[in-house]
C-alpha cells in the first residue's frame, strides 16, 4: 500500500533543487519526488496514481526524448493539474498555456513574454544522480548576475553585452562559473581576484530558476491557485 502524501503533489525535479533544500524546511515532505522528467514519465504516472497535482521543473532532452505535449494533454484531460516552472516545466507551460497547463515564476514569464527567449537559456550540465550538482550554469543566471554588476557599475553595458554574446555563442555545457570569471577578468575592469571570488561565492542570489521553485513551494502556489 502506497503511503499518503500531503496534497498528492508529484514533483519532477533535479538540479534546480541542488543547494536549496534547506530553504524549504518541512515542505519537502509534502510531495512525492521524481527525477527530471522525460518522455512517457507522465503517461506512466497516470497508469499508477489517481489524478492530483504534477509540478514539472527539470527535464531531460539531450540523451532521451523530452516530455511530450501529448502526454501532458492526456493528464489534463484525465483530471490532473499540471504546473510548469523554472526550466523544462516553464518551457512546456508557456507552450501549453491555452491547453490547460499552468505556469509560474520569473523564468516562465520570460518564455511567455519574450519571443526571443530561447530554451537554451535554461539549459545546463549536471550530475546524473542526486543531488544533481551543477556542472555548468544556465545563461539566464549569468544574465541576472551581469545585470547586478551593471547596476552596481562594476561593468559597462558594452562589457555586459559582449560577455553575454560570447557565452550565448558557446555550447551550454561550456557556460561555467570559471568561464564567466575568466571573461570578467579579461573583458572588464572588474578583474581583481578577491572581489571576483566574493561575487561568485554569492552566486545563489542570481539562480532565479531555483528561486522560482522555492517561492512556488513556500507560498504553496498549487493550493492558492485552485
Amino acid at each position: 500500500m502506497q503511503p499518503e502524501y500531503s496534497n498528492n503533489l508529484h514533483l519532477f525535479i533535479g538540479p534546480t533543487l541542488s543547494g536549496f533544500e534547506n530553504k524549504m524546511p518541512g515542505l519537502l515532505d509534502q510531495a512525492r519526488w521524481h527525477p527530471p522528467v522525460k518522455r512517457n514519465d507522465i503517461r506512466n504516472l497516470l497508469r499508477t496514481h489517481p489524478p492530483s497535482v504534477i509540478v514539472l521543473v527539470d527535464g531531460y532532452f539531450h540523451n532521451c526524448l523530452a516530455v511530450g505535449h501529448k502526454e501532458i494533454r492526456e493528464a489534463i484531460r484525465g483530471g490532473w493539474v499540471i504546473w510548469g516552472i523554472s526550466s523544462m516545466g516553464a518551457i512546456r507551460a508557456s507552450e501549453m498555456i491555452r491547453l490547460g497547463m499552468k505556469g509560474y515564476g520569473l523564468v516562465y514569464n520570460h518564455f511567455l513574454e519574450d519571443p526571443d527567449f530561447r530554451d537554451d537559456e535554461v539549459s545546463m550540465l549536471h550530475g546524473k544522480e542526486k543531488p544533481y550538482t551543477l556542472i555548468s550554469e544556465p545563461l539566464i543566471h549569468i544574465r541576472y548576475s551581469l545585470d547586478h554588476l551593471l547596476k552596481t557599475k562594476q561593468v559597462t553595458l558594452q562589457e555586459k553585452n559582449k560577455i553575454v554574446g560570447i557565452l550565448a555563442s558557446n555550447w551550454y555545457g561550456d557556460r561555467t562559473l570559471f568561464f564567466l570569471k575568466e571573461l570578467l577578468k579579461n573583458e572588464t575592469k572588474f578583474n581583481d581576484e578577491v572581489p571576483l571570488d566574493n561575487f561568485l561565492a554569492g552566486f545563489d542570489q542570481f539562480r532565479v530558476k531555483s528561486a522560482d521553485f522555492v517561492n512556488f513551494m513556500t507560498r504553496k502556489i498549487w493550493e492558492s491557485a485552485k
